[in-house]
């Protein structure tokens, strides 16, 4: 049987693909080599969303909290004239955090009319869609 790493390599190329069935496979194998690296968890939670199939996204998420694992959040970072800010998903430290996230809601409602099937919160489920 391969080593992690290549499990881990194709569950990475499998978004592209779309293939859910091609992805559960190689998460099976994963979850049973590895089973607490977060991240193998969170791509298949993200493979299922992205197929719609929203109660599988959040059973991945249920498994990962019955075993007491817990995503790291993710950082992402913005150049402003303030200099480089680094904030995560639900970060409220900012004084602006209120207009901030009324314009990520306003567009979320712009990417609504446009079509994109949006889950209806930002909340701590959108990690994985």
């Amino acid at each position: 049987m391969p080593k992690f790493g290549v499990h881990r390599a194709l569950l990475h190329g499998v978004p592209v693909s779309g293939d859910v069935e091609l992805g559960r496979f190689v998460c099976d194998h994963l979850f049973e080599m590895e089973p607490e690296n977060t991240g193998n968890y969170v791509i298949m939670a993200k493979l299922y969303s992205q197929a719609g199939k929203w109660e599988e996204a959040e059973n991945v998420g249920e498994k990962m909290n019955k075993i007491g694992l817990k995503k790291i959040p993710g950082t992402s970072w913005i150049e402003t004239s303030g200099g480089l800010r680094s904030f995560i998903a639900g970060d409220v430290s900012s004084e602006r955090s209120e207009e901030m996230y009324g314009m990520l809601e306003g567009l979320l409602g712009l990417m609504k009319e446009e079509g994109y099937n949006l889950r209806d919160e930002l909340d701590e489920e959108c990690v994985y869609t």
